[in-house]
């Protein structure tokens, strides 16, 4: 006697399951971006702000991306922040991250940047 099995295979789901982080990423400040924010806090009108914008995207287009800048106190990570430069028409910017951050809480990528060891790349975004 042969049996037969009545019910059709279940399909496989389209992404694997996700399993919650048990602490959240770590995050850094970009010292090169802190920089910037006060000069931009100090530049008072806005053809000065506009001045130290400019210097600043002058300043990284010459050194290139992503900024790669020594954490404090700590020499064996780096603080790895990739820009986007958008113009008034740009509204968001998504990037896609793998194992590095919390997708419950996809704000704290718009603005931040992840340590890494030196020797090694990890990404993150930045604005």
């Amino acid at each position: 006697m042969t049996r037969t099995n009545s019910s059709a295979p279940t399909a496989l789901p389209a992404t694997p399951p996700r399993t919650p982080r048990p602490h959240p990423a770590e995050t850094a400040e970009s010292p090169r971006l802190t920089r910037l924010a006060a000069e931009l806090a100090e530049a008072g009108s806005p053809r000065a702000h506009a001045a130290e914008l400019a210097r600043f995207w002058a300043e990284t287009a010459a050194t290139g991306t992503p900024l790669v800048e020594p954490l404090d106190g700590d020499p064996e990570h780096r603080a790895v922040t990739f820009l986007w430069r958008g113009d008034p028409a740009t509204r968001q910017v998504l990037v896609l991250v793998n194992r590095l951050m919390d997708r419950t809480d996809l704000r704290s990528i718009w603005s931040g940047s992840a340590p890494a060891r030196r020797r090694n790349s990890i990404t993150s975004a930045g604005r």
